[in-house]
């Protein structure tokens, strides 16, 4: 989703493709983050198991968190909610970059500040000649 805006190469047909990838994106974003609000608020359960063994697997990684890292379910719970967070503030920050067209302002420092060709000064332009 962050990608939306950013230029592909020309060899990757990226105009129609990104509106897909998009939806596709935030489908999956959006159905992740209300399912995780619901474990905190409680109405869901922590995701216990793995996705091929089932939930009596003792090698999922919600197991793993509680059993070798002695995470708590509550920490389980805070620290998803707060990871959906951070992705709602970095999704902001990069579509309020592209808003303000902050993008063409840095690909104009790089341009001019980045490495590349030397641009010979006026003054050896003159000993060059």
């Amino acid at each position: 989703m962050a990608f939306f805006y950013v230029q592909m190469p020309e060899g990757f047909k990226w105009g129609m493709c990104r509106y897909i990838f998009f939806i596709i994106g935030a489908s999956a974003f959006l159905h992740i983050i209300v399912y995780w609000n619901e474990v905190y608020h409680g109405r869901e359960d922590i995701p216990l198991g793995s996705m091929i063994n089932g939930e009596d697997d003792s090698n999922g990684d919600m197991n793993k968190l509680m059993d070798q890292f002695d995470w708590t379910a509550g920490m389980i719970r805070d620290n998803y909610q707060h990871l959906g967070y951070a992705c709602w503030v970095g999704l902001g920050i990069v579509y309020t970059a592209f808003a303000l067209r902050l993008n063409l302002m840095a690909d104009w420092v790089a341009k001019k500040f980045g490495p590349g060709e030397e641009v010979a000064t006026e003054g050896e332009k003159s000993e060059g000649e």
